[in-house]
């Protein structure tokens, strides 16, 4: 069964979940949100009757988070004003590409909580196959020959004839980025000084 996508603007309660997903604390979140939001890092919109001018949902200026005291489960703020008015904020959203860019995640988030799709290629289910049953880990990685001979004895003729091209492409892919460098570690020279 497929899940609606992530809207783009999350209420602050949702937001607090959403980094909590992400392993955040929910105290640290609590505590660093509204820094963030003040510093404009992180987009954030609401509504606020006090004002004249401000009808409907619209965009919080970061220095109004300057002295919020938020209140996290009705999705509010309030900020103390000029004459002892207080404003309140309510309503309000924080954008859900601020909080992934926050975080270092890049656009939406969304690779933060892809799951597997229904379907799975081939090449990839054979490749997933290759990992489980060689035991590949960061800690187990044979060299790239040694997983091109296992692609190649245990191909399946689902996939065709045997491509070379193929079993080298995935065995490099089955191999974690720092060892693609390649090469053997070359043995320190011993200088004039030295024993053999």
């Amino acid at each position: 069964m497929s899940k609606l996508p992530i809207p783009s603007w999350l209420n602050l309660p949702e937001a607090i979940v959403w980094l909590v997903d992400q392993g955040i604390l929910e105290a640290d979140a609590k505590s660093n949100l509204p820094r963030a939001f003040r510093d404009d890092l992180i987009q954030t919109r609401g509504r606020c009757k006090t004002f004249s001018d401000w009808h409907g949902h619209r965009t919080i200026q970061s220095f109004y988070w300057d002295q919020a005291k938020v209140d996290w489960e009705s999705s509010s703020f309030t900020i103390p004003a000029n004459r002892g008015q207080k404003h309140n904020f309510t309503d309000v959203d924080v954008s859900l590409d601020g909080l992934s860019s926050w975080l270092g995640e890049g656009d939406s988030g969304k690779n933060a909580a892809v799951e597997f799709p229904e379907y799975t290629p081939p090449y990839m289910a054979f490749m997933f196959r290759a990992v489980a049953e060689m035991e590949l880990s960061e800690e187990n990685t044979p060299l790239k020959k040694t997983i091109e001979a296992w692609l190649t004895d245990h191909w399946p003729s689902e996939l065709g004839d045997i491509s070379n091209r193929a079993v080298e492409n995935m065995a490099t892919f089955l191999r974690p980025p720092k060892a693609q460098r390649g090469g053997n570690t070359r043995a320190k020279k011993p200088s004039k000084g030295d024993t053999p």
